[in-house]
């Protein structure tokens, strides 16, 4: 590939996740004050993906250190939206899971934002959104060869 195209992409890809952060997420979709960060959210869509883990296990798939995980996890324990469980094996081991009032919010979150982001395409045309289905499902299956 020549090396121009390939910096051309390189600065979409660095330029689009602030883009979608931009124009495409909302802080403000609740109407009451629910206090999480984004790095809460990361927490719960992991531990939804991935099942229990490890707070240590935790923080080296979102990059965090244990010590910054510690007050995240606390947080949403204290929220009841994820809760420690011990290993049945060895009770020295502990693992954080998504409770069921967490999965609940989580349910709730990707409506609203699903709602959110109707609103922000209803205005494209039928070509633009057809241009924009088939570039999403190209980005996807692209994205999804990484390591």
């Amino acid at each position: 590939m020549e090396k121009e195209k390939l910096e051309e992409i390189m600065e979409n890809l660095f330029l689009i996740l602030p883009l979608f952060k931009k124009k495409l997420i909302r802080h403000d979709l609740y109407e009451e004050d629910i206090d999480l960060s984004p790095s809460h959210f990361h927490i719960l869509f992991t531990l939804q993906e991935k099942g229990a883990m490890a707070t240590s296990e935790l923080g080296k798939v979102l990059h965090i250190s244990k010590s910054n995980v510690t007050p995240l996890v606390q947080k949403l324990i204290n929220k009841d939206m994820v809760k420690r469980i011990t290993s049945d094996n060895d009770r020295r081991y502990i693992y954080i899971e998504v409770t069921e009032k967490g999965e609940e919010f989580l349910a709730r979150h990707k409506e609203l934002v699903i709602e959110h982001l109707k609103k922000k395409i209803c205005g494209l045309k039928e070509e633009e959104l057809e241009v924009l289905a088939v570039s999403l499902q190209n980005l996807k299956e692209i994205i999804m060869k990484f390591e």
